[in-house]
């Protein structure tokens, strides 16, 4: 059993190895440098942790080499997000202009577009989004969320309550609070 394991193993290390580089291709570094810190590139006073500017550098460099790689369209959404919120939502319009998710799609990038909108200041936009996700996939929890602040921050407090309602009745028996529309 053990030996069977160990080629198992060494099967999959191989295919890693050969695998990863033709499809990651110059994505594979970028992708490292945001394993070291995830979600964490930025300081609260808008100064970059290390590695941060070499992380957003190489991300841009595959852009603009390729402006439509959706790997590091979705990486640098998440890198400058904190601090550049426009620049994660010309990335997230881009990226969600290019890709037809799947229903089982882990994370929508309508998610993302959503929260970066918001955080731009463009919640109208942010509204119309979670509309979309909603009409796609009704009383989707995250959706529901992002719309509710989306209504807040334009001052629609009545539609947003009705929205929270509707989250916390389709929330009831979740084990997760939700701290925002996507991850």
């Amino acid at each position: 059993m053990v030996d069977e394991v160990r080629m198992g193993l060494d099967y999959y290390r191989d295919v890693l190895i050969d695998t990863i580089p033709a499809v990651y291709g110059e994505i594979a570094d970028a992708e490292a440098l945001m394993n070291l810190r995830p979600w964490a590139y930025w300081a609260k006073d808008g100064e970059p942790y290390p590695g941060t500017t070499t992380l957003v550098a190489q991300l841009e460099r595959v852009m603009s080499a390729n402006p439509d790689h959706p790997g590091a369209c979705h990486y640098y959404i998440h890198a400058v997000e904190a601090v550049a919120p426009e620049k994660a939502v010309q990335c997230a319009e881009r990226l969600a202009s290019l890709m037809l998710e799947p229903p089982q799609w882990a994370v929508p990038i309508r998610w993302a577009l959503g929260a970066a909108l918001l955080k731009a200041g463009r919640p109208a936009d942010a509204e119309r989004v979670y509309l979309e996700d909603l009409r796609r996939f009704p009383e989707n929890g995250w959706s529901l969320h992002g719309l509710g602040a989306s209504l807040r921050a334009q001052g629609k407090a009545e539609e947003a309550i009705a929205v929270d309602a509707r989250l916390a009745a389709g929330w009831s028996g979740a084990d997760v609070r939700l701290a925002g529309s996507r991850f």
